[in-house]
């Protein structure tokens, strides 16, 4: 019941600040926003599920008000407001299925998801991998892997532009983060 009472708002404060129906690109794929029908469509025809129905319509609510260009600093999920409160949360929605998925598996098969998962732009030279993912525009992730070997059990950290927040509450960003981990995790 929660996401419904946020879905009607986000439309009402959508319809409020653009006067026309709007297009958004969420990793990779196209959702176009009926604001008369309050109806979103992704271009492929999927259904979208009410919590990242929301997130879509966040993120067309700070389009329409202008979306700062990425900072390019990154910040973790406990530096954003009220980010340490709820990082555990965020660790069991979007770092744990990452490690339960890749954390045993060789570079080679975590560094072989970059351009299976549409907005995974490319890997950097961080950790054992790390992927960098435009989630939407001017909102990228770092997704970065400590694989596990014979000393170490493996590790993963999100990382977001310091910007992020600008763009999303807390709360968006751990849905975006375990959007991220499941999108992921269904790749291998």
């Amino acid at each position: 019941m929660g996401y419904e009472i946020a879905v009607n708002k986000a439309w009402e404060e959508l319809s409020a600040c653009a006067s026309d129906s709007r297009k958004i690109i969420f990793l990779g794929e196209e959702y176009s926003f009926d604001l008369s029908a309050k109806q979103c469509i992704c271009c492929s025809g999927r259904q979208i599920k009410q919590y990242p129905l929301v997130l879509l319509l966040h993120y067309a609510i700070a389009a329409a008000k202008g979306i700062p260009a990425p900072a390019g600093e990154w910040i973790s999920f406990r530096e954003l407001p009220s980010g340490e409160f709820y990082y555990p949360a965020f660790r069991k929605r979007a770092v744990e299925p990452l490690l339960l998925k890749y954390g045993d598996k060789p570079r080679e098969t975590v560094a072989g998801l970059c351009g299976r998962l549409p907005g995974i732009v490319k890997e950097y030279p961080e950790g054992d991998v790390c992927l960098l993912i435009e989630a939407f525009p001017c909102v990228p992730v770092k997704v970065i892997f400590r694989l596990a070997d014979e000393e170490f059990s493996a590790g993963a950290v999100m990382l977001f532009d310091r910007n992020a927040d600008k763009v999303f509450c807390t709360e968006d960003i751990a849905v975006l983060g375990g959007i991220l981990a499941v999108k992921l995790s269904a790749l291998a």
